[in-house]
């Protein structure tokens, strides 16, 4: 095909090069080729070659808006192609990964065409069959809603329920410990998974010397594989402990960010031990100046499954260290509102703690929210926050109000009082010591003259 060779060659490229240079007739020439590329690839989809071919045109700035391209890719790889092909496409990819040719490449090749592909087949194939793959982390606040939080006995149900699922999940881990003989998914194969891990993630069980930004989209392969395909990347656990392990250490911030979502997903789900999972947490407790975003990912994944993934004794100086920050660094506004913004994404986790934090809540309220060189995102977290404390008070008060109630039933059916009191006795009197806690008056009077201004 003569135009595949004119886009091939290097006249064009160098063309593309020059591009200011170039008479009016010529800016347009990668243009229309690329149409025409995409015209011949429509009628001949079992071509999968057109499509890392059409990869070249990012390779080289252009004042040409090639964003027509980026859709028919994602478009491509996502509607348009078989499963078959799909298969064609994985195969092509190691050739290029395993090949001498420029990063750059390989890196537009995993961010154009598989990583779009394996996301949404992934995802279809969730909804019809389970993988086990989870929705994303949702943005913004996840609060208690008011109007539910007088509904203490739903409450102690859905509790009920997640204390169930979780069990479950532990025994289906222990259950799938061992390699399975064959993948759930149609697409990603256990063929697939070996090469992934042996030629593309690592070479002869060794980190391969490779550009930052194409460690990144490995890293992204791999979280990718690890929250939908986690039974079947078991076997794999020390070769992706290994490879993220490295990128937690690089001194490239992306990189490293994109480590901790890797390791978050692999603490999610499987079995780490307890001294990592702290090292973890703490460490993206601390981190606040950098990409917010992934930070805020990793923790949204990392901070649910800490009840699950340490003992009672670690999982209390997890919350002891999150103290402890809160403390000693908290004179630091920036680092203050990362760690007020984790514990208003998760409410349920910190609730059982509140009364190591509200207080410092509550006296921060004027310095983060008020103060003349407050941002609007602090401005907007600090309402947020004020929202979270008169949340947690009125699920406290339905707490008591449907303990009390289930207590006089109890009473009712207990005829003498010495039954009632060993009854009462054998429950524990604290059966809701962690809804003892509650507002002062000088805290509300704070909340309240916090709100007026």
């Amino acid at each position: 095909m003569s135009y595949r060779l004119l886009w091939r060659s290097k006249g064009r490229h160098l063309r593309m090069l020059h591009e200011e240079s170039l008479p009016p007739k010529f800016k347009m020439e990668s243009e229309l080729i690329a149409k025409l590329l995409i015209s011949y690839s429509r009628q001949h989809p079992d071509d999968i070659d057109i499509l890392y071919d059409l990869l070249r045109i990012f390779l080289t700035p252009s004042g040409v808006d090639f964003t027509f391209v980026k859709a028919f890719l994602e478009d491509a790889v996502t509607k348009v192609l078989t499963l078959q092909q799909k298969h064609k496409l994985l195969q092509r990819f190691f050739q290029v990964v395993g090949s001498e040719g420029n990063d750059e490449s390989k890196v537009l090749s995993i961010q154009l065409l598989i990583l779009p592909m394996l996301r949404d087949h992934l995802d279809r194939e969730h909804l019809k069959i389970g993988l086990g793959g989870r929705a994303p982390p949702t943005k913004g606040s996840i609060l208690f809603k008011r109007t539910h939080a007088h509904n203490a006995e739903k409450s102690n149900e859905t509790k009920k329920e997640e204390t169930k699922a979780n069990e479950k999940e532990k025994d289906d881990a222990k259950a799938h410990d061992t390699k399975p003989e064959k993948s759930r998914s149609e697409l990603v194969d256990m063929d697939f998974i070996r090469k992934f891990m042996t030629e593309a993630l690592l070479q002869s069980g060794n980190p391969v010397a490779r550009s930052d930004r194409l460690h990144i989209e490995l890293l992204k392969i791999s979280t990718l594989l690890i929250e939908f395909l986690w039974k079947e990347m078991t076997e794999h656990r020390k070769e992706l402990i290994k490879f993220t392990w490295n990128h937690l250490k690089c001194e490239d911030s992306a990189s490293k960010h994109w480590a901790y979502v890797n390791v978050c997903q692999f603490i999610e789900r499987y079995e780490t031990p307890n001294k990592i999972i702290l090292q973890v947490y703490v460490a993206l407790l601390r981190t606040h100046q950098a990409d917010k975003e992934l930070i805020r990912c990793s923790l949204d994944v990392l901070i649910p499954a800490l009840p699950r993934r340490l003992s009672p004794e670690d999982y209390m100086r997890a919350i002891n260290w999150t103290k402890k920050i809160m403390f000693e660094e908290g004179h630091s506004v920036p680092l203050l509102m990362h760690l007020w913004d984790t514990i208003i994404r998760h409410p349920t986790v910190f609730y059982k703690y509140r009364h190591l934090f509200v207080p410092h809540m509550v006296n921060s309220l004027n310095r983060s929210g008020l103060q003349p060189t407050s941002t609007l995102e602090n401005r907007t977290l600090s309402l947020a926050l004020t929202n979270l404390i008169l949340c947690w008070e009125d699920y406290r008060k339905g707490r008591l109000a449907s303990s009390w109630i289930r207590k006089e039933k109890q009473n009712e059916e207990v005829s003498s009082p010495e039954k009632r009191q060993k009854k009462d006795e054998a429950k524990g009197k604290d059966e809701y010591t962690e809804d003892k806690f509650t507002l002062s008056q000088s805290m509300v009077d704070l909340v309240l003259n916090f709100l007026a201004r």
